[in-house]
């Protein structure tokens, strides 16, 4: 019998001498199947176009809507980044994600809890304790019924020494530092879109000034035509087609107050205010399109959007390490102190005080190719976040130039509006000086004013859409926005 408990022993000792021995080499049973990551965009490809000539100043600042100097946005835009419901939605998700990290810290670290059993037992006479089936009060036994009872204090701590825990962590980081960035994202977008209402609104408003005054022209037009027509000096015809430019501006008022209506609507929606009281009247401010001299680096710095693809495709490769680390084997420590007794009175005496202390190691060996699985799941994962990230980058690049060359055209397209306002308006007082002459009749110098109206017109949607286009080029550069993104894997 004693050799044979040696025989066991030795055999015992040669096992965990073997799995010690795997462990200390960080050798793993199960080879790994792996691939090497996707390659990500690098920054010589991040660059403007030679070709867009606007002014090279330098990149937004955060607060970019106060260049308008217009108190009025700047109100809504801080009252939109504080109160609208999708801005409570997006810091939501920003504290879900930091509350992750905290759990994934907690789950690297030692537990101890306390525990306590009480159990009514009958031991069968047939089994392994069927001695305790007996009632022999001579050497403590009193079966077959016993009451057991167990309390103390249990621990366990899983040792990290490949990192699976380590990476897990970083990972969480990665997409809690990726929700930050969306947050910053969804405030550029927000504040975005309330400036584009808060001109829409105001352009609005000077529209609709400009098509009263042509509709005050048109009905003394139309007036005028039906006297003429009374008198047998025009056709019917005549009139009938000044009747119309008059119905067709009556419908474009029409259109500009529902439209009016419909933005001031979504401002109150965007913003997250029920009662919001109507707009004060404010022109449209003058703006330049100003672009950085470079794009490169920083524009992956600037970018929210491109730092939270940067940051989900970090984490994704932390779960590549965690997944890798699984193939390797796993340390535990298991320990107990407490009181144990198959009799509950005796469960505080002092021979009945138990300590337990269970290292563990343990080794996949044959698992049926899960973690080979796991490991291609993660990396095209992985893979598929880069691909995205790629496209993202070259994204935010077109992004800057189709914003700046927008720009440059409508910046063309004013310089030429200058001109033809000139224009109109030389010809307006041309005919208004014939009229004071007895030249011409007040009928020829209302049709006079009708191109110059008609060219303000225009040169105020030339203005509302230049500075679309300025929120469109700020929003592409980042809006002010600026952190680092993670370092690139080595």
């Amino acid at each position: 019998m004693s050799d044979t408990r040696n025989r066991y022993r030795a055999v015992a000792l040669c096992l965990v001498l073997t799995a010690l021995a795997f462990a200390s080499s960080g050798c793993a049973l199960l080879l790994h199947k792996d691939t090497d990551p996707k390659p990500m965009v690098g920054h010589e490809r991040i660059r403007l176009a030679e070709d867009i000539r606007l002014a090279r100043d330098s990149w937004p600042e955060a607060g970019w809507w106060l260049r308008f100097e217009d108190t009025q946005l700047s109100d809504l835009v801080v009252k939109a980044l504080l109160d609208s419901p999708g801005m409570d939605v997006a810091r939501a998700r920003t504290e879900a994600a930091k509350a992750k990290i905290g759990a994934a810290v907690s789950n690297a670290g030692p537990l101890v809890g306390a525990m306590g059993m009480i159990n009514r037992m009958r031991v069968s006479d047939a089994g392994f304790l069927g001695i305790y089936a007996e009632d022999i009060p001579l050497l403590g036994i009193h079966g077959p019924w016993y009451t057991t009872a167990t309390v103390g204090l249990t621990g366990s701590w899983n040792l990290d020494i490949w990192g699976k825990d380590r990476a897990m962590i970083r990972a969480t980081v990665g997409e809690a530092n990726a929700q930050a960035a969306e947050q910053a994202q969804a405030e550029l977008v927000l504040a975005g879109g309330v400036a584009r209402l808060y001109f829409d609104i105001q352009a609005l408003h000077s529209l609709l000034d400009l098509l009263e005054q042509i509709r005050a022209v048109e009905a003394e037009m139309t007036a005028a035509s039906q006297e003429r027509v009374k008198r047998g000096l025009e056709p019917r015809s005549t009139y009938e087609q000044a009747r119309l430019r008059q119905l067709d501006l009556e419908e474009q008022v029409s259109n500009a107050q529902n439209d009016l209506r419909a933005f001031h609507e979504a401002l109150r929606a965007i913003v997250g205010q029920p009662d919001l009281p109507p707009l004060e009247r404010a022109g449209l401010p003058a703006t330049q399109g100003r672009m950085p001299q470079t794009l490169g680096y920083e524009l992956l710095a600037r970018r929210p959007d491109l730092q939270a693809a940067r940051w989900y495709v970090q984490a994704s490769l932390d779960a590549v390490d965690a997944v890798k680390a699984a193939f390797y084997p796993s340390f535990n420590l298991l320990g107990f102190y407490g009181f144990d007794s198959m009799d509950a009175t005796w469960l505080f005496n002092r021979g009945a005080q138990q300590i337990m202390f269970t290292p563990m190691v343990t080794l996949p060996i044959f698992d049926s190719g899960r973690l080979n699985a796991a490991l291609r799941e993660a990396r095209t994962s992985s893979d598929m976040l880069i691909a995205l990230y790629n496209e993202a980058v070259l994204n935010a690049v077109r992004d800057v130039a189709l914003a700046g060359i927008r720009m440059q055209k409508i910046e063309a397209g004013l310089a030429i509006q200058e001109e033809r306002l000139h224009s109109a308006a030389y010809l307006f007082e041309s005919v208004n000086a014939y009229k004071k002459r007895g030249l011409a009749d007040a009928v020829e110098a209302m049709a006079a004013r009708l191109p110059l109206l008609a060219e303000q017109v225009r040169a105020l949607e030339l203005r509302r859409l230049h500075l679309m286009a300025d929120i469109d080029l700020i929003q592409a550069l980042g809006g002010g926005y600026r952190q680092e993104p993670p370092a690139p894997e080595k």
